[in-house]
């Protein structure tokens, strides 16, 4: 078992007012189940999609992390999928979501949990439009990410630090 102390800490000041949150000095305590980390850093070529984690990666240990943290020289796109090999005919078909990270601002996750939409019974269309969900899905699907991508088209190399922990 490991624990992790991650600092979290921002201030921004508009119109004369500074707000701020987190501390520099207490830290948010996370505890690794397994105490195994995975750490690899990627130089990844502009447009060329990339796995740069997956539960197969995480030898010696459970498959799912307690702590992730990605860091990018370059904007670009993480790509996280979750329920891999799933169909839509158990109810758990494959899914993913992408999200944009800055340069040099690390995305962090605390758990690698997700809930996504295995049960497509659910699911209407207009059209070619998906109907928008307004409420919370208590049905969906309970997993956890099994892959992350990563991606980006800027015009140099990214140099890319990913570190999991379970």
């Amino acid at each position: 078992m490991a624990t992790v102390n991650l600092y979290n800490y921002f201030t921004v000041s508009i119109d004369n007012v500074t707000y701020k949150a987190g501390s520099l000095s207490t830290a948010q305590t996370l505890t690794a189940a397994d105490g195994v980390i995975f750490d690899q850093t990627y130089s990844v070529a502009n447009t060329t999609l990339t796995e740069i984690w997956s539960d197969d990666l995480m030898t010696g240990a459970s498959t799912d992390f307690d702590f992730l943290w990605i860091q990018s020289d370059q904007d670009a796109e993480l790509q996280f999928v979750c329920n891999e090999g799933g169909t839509l005919s158990s109810s758990n078909i494959e899914n993913g979501f992408v999200v944009k990270v800055l340069a040099n601002i690390p995305y962090v996750l605390s758990a690698d949990d997700s809930r996504n939409m295995g049960n497509m019974a659910g699911a209407f269309s207009e059209g070619n439009h998906q109907i928008e969900i307004d409420t919370w899905e208590s049905t969906w699907t309970a997993d956890t990410i099994d892959r992350i991508e990563f991606y980006h088209s800027t015009s140099t190399a990214a140099r890319v630090r990913v570190i999991a922990i379970t």
